[in-house]
């Protein structure tokens, strides 16, 4: 096997340039082609998925003079934010163009799963693995703009940048290639702060580098101090302009203290998710394990070694949040499907019998992600639903429109102004975050009721995690001076609609 493993030459990580060029644009064209083959039956659907909605919602508001955190409250980093506001500069609904923009950003990181997994593994081999990483990103419910589709390629780069500096004994080389990678990092943790884990992992990598370089304390401790600089300078900055502007509070505790604060739910909860992943995740799991047993030798071997580094700081970012959702997943399904690419190739020639079980994983990955496909389209709807609640709402909207529980794409289908900074519906009516969004759920209902929305929309009984108090404060305040207008059926439940009438 590390007989052809590595296609690179031992003296850098890029091929030659007449060979580089057709081989990355065959791959390119490859993943892009499969990225959009399995995503684009949800393009132009608004309810992919509710974070995305809401994503959407704060960059279409941030253009037009909404502060994050402030205006509209959230814990995600503005960088996600900027992301879905450059989206919107696009024009259209905005739905189209960040699902398009999202498979592209999804074809990268599958372009660079294939680039990484040819440095141990045959080319056929590691086309399979960028293929697999773009089948288990739509299982893991990442079909539309997750935050990881967009992070998930900035950190492969840094990666990359990282290996390039764990397999070079030149000091200038290990500084360059750190700082590159250091700053992807500093980045990305501006589009979710849990690549943190990722970070630090590549910084240990990079350290361990210097000192195999035989580097002086004192230089290494400078380079330390420089890549850890690179990492947290966009957040630094981005808490600076908010001090700047005397709303350095509100950022420090939705970025940094209110996760700390929010119901992760019972042991017995999280066990399940964790096992659902598991099972979920299996094929890739089994076959990655099988590749990681592997006998290697030079530089297979190192990059054995450095994937088991990047695997569990991707599973320790997975794990540090809590909750344990099915897209928290993402990040961990890169550095996984290169890890497991090795195995495609044994796998490919098994007893003579070429392509079976790899292309046997392929399609469990593909029937996985179909099932579970029509299970969230009978959960979320096809996007008929909320166009039929934004039409009832339009031509009555004579104010401001208050969705406690819904979808909350509406306020973008409709135009509507906002009465509460609590604009993502869960932050008001889930029990989970009754302790951890800064206000008293119950209080801010009250007073947003208080203000008499134009229009509200609920549901006709609560979900099972919902916050009991602010439900029944809702059920209470709709009696008084309110009439339902519509109700639009949504899985088990029915989305209702009502009209201020006096």
């Amino acid at each position: 096997m590390a007989s052809r493993a590595l296609i690179f030459e031992a003296t850098g990580l890029w091929a030659p340039r007449r060979s580089r060029l057709s081989a990355s644009t065959i791959d390119g064209l490859l993943m892009l082609a499969a990225a959009f083959a399995l995503r684009c039956w949800w393009f132009g659907d608004p309810v992919v998925q509710v974070d995305e909605q809401f994503y959407l919602l704060v960059g279409d508001r941030l253009l037009h003079g909404a502060v994050p955190f402030v205006d509209i409250w959230d814990r995600k980093p503005i960088g996600l934010f900027l992301i879905y506001a450059a989206i919107r500069l696009f024009g259209g609904s905005g739905v189209l163009e960040y699902q398009l923009i999202a498979c592209a950003f999804a074809a990268a990181a599958a372009l660079f799963v294939v680039r990484m997994a040819r440095l141990f593994a045959s080319e056929t081999a590691a086309r399979l693995a960028g293929a697999a990483a773009l089948i288990w990103f739509i299982v893991f419910d990442g079909e539309g703009g997750q935050s990881p589709i967009f992070y998930d390629p900035i950190v492969a780069a840094a990666a990359m940048l990282t290996f390039a500096a764990y397999r070079a004994d030149s000091a200038r080389r290990i500084a360059l290639a750190g700082s590159g990678a250091m700053a992807l990092i500093g980045l990305a943790i501006q589009i979710k702060y849990t690549v943190l884990f990722e970070g630090v992992g590549f910084g240990l990598l990079l350290l361990w580098s210097g000192w195999r370089a035989e580097l002086r304390l004192p230089k290494l401790a400078g380079l330390a101090l420089l890549w850890a600089g690179l990492a947290v300078l966009p957040t630094v900055a981005a808490l600076a302009i908010y001090a700047d502007r005397g709303e350095a509070a509100p950022f420090v505790y939705a970025n940094f203290l209110s996760i700390g604060h929010r119901d992760a739910g019972s042991v017995a909860l999280l066990a399940k998710r964790l096992g659902i992943i598991l099972l979920e995740a299996s094929p890739l799991v089994i076959a990655a394990g099988i590749a990681m047993r592997g006998r290697f030798e030079g530089e297979a071997a190192r990059m054995r070694r450095f994937m088991l580094v990047w695997l569990g700081a991707a599973v320790a970012g997975m794990l540090s949040i809590g909750a344990l959702y099915t897209h928290y997943t993402l990040p961990v399904i890169v550095p996984l499907a290169i890890a497991a690419a090795p195995a495609f190739d044994w796998m490919i020639a098994w007893r003579g019998r070429t392509w079976r079980p790899a292309l046997a994983i392929l399609l469990i990955g593909c029937a996985a992600g179909a099932y579970l496909s029509l299970v969230r389209l009978h959960k979320r709807g096809d996007g008929s639903q909320v166009r039929a609640i934004a039409a009832a709402i339009r031509p009555r909207l004579n104010g401001c429109l208050f969705v406690f529980d819904g979808e909350p794409i509406l306020y973008q289908m409709t135009h509507a102004c906002f009465v509460s900074p609590y604009v993502f519906p869960s932050h008001l009516n889930d029990r989970k975050e009754a302790a951890a969004i800064g206000a008293d759920p119950v209080r801010e209902v009250a007073r947003v009721m208080d203000t008499h929305p134009a229009m509200i929309v609920t549901s006709n009984r609560p979900a099972k995690s919902s916050n009991r108090a602010t439900w029944a404060l809702m059920q209470q305040r709709l009696q008084h001076g309110y009439a339902l207008v519509a109700a639009v059926p949504l899985n088990r439940r029915i989305r209702l609609v009502y009209q201020r009438i006096a």
